[in-house]
């Protein structure tokens, strides 16, 4: 399971595995009540604080959600149109009824990581140990 990391709020560590890195609106369902309920409790976790970067857990799917220092934008080829930028485990997106897994990688990113790896959130900037950085300031 994903942990945190003991010496910074908002540092977490990802297992081995293939992550989804981008807008949670790209891979979640607009139709349907339970994908519909699942977009809700999110946008109500997302601002119910003033966290920038936090592990939020709904109907036991794991999600690392940053939220933008620009807003919507693209930044380092990851696109956002909610001001948000998630990291989700493919293996939490096998629910048909919440996710629809996009063919083409276009407007974010698939990380796939060998070995456990640390990400954080430092003004602005979402980073991974393996030298990922997503830059929200621009």
């Amino acid at each position: 399971m994903l942990g945190q990391i003991g010496f910074m709020d908002n540092s977490f560590i990802l297992n081995p595995g293939t992550y989804f890195v981008g807008d949670p609106s790209l891979v979640i369902l607009k139709k349907g009540s339970e994908a519909i309920q699942f977009t809700n409790q999110l946008w109500k976790k997302v601002y119910e604080d003033q966290l920038r970067f936090k592990n939020i857990i709904i109907d036991g799917v794991n999600l690392y959600i940053m939220k933008s220092m620009s807003g919507d934008g693209v930044f380092q080829g990851i696109g956002t149109d909610s001001g948000v930028i998630s990291i989700i485990d493919f293996k939490d997106m096998q629910n048909e009824l919440l996710f629809r897994i996009p063919l083409v990688e276009k407007g974010f990113k698939w990380l796939i990581l060998d070995c456990e790896a640390s990400v954080f959130e430092e003004n602005g900037i979402l980073k991974f140990q393996n030298g990922l950085e997503i830059n929200t300031n621009q």
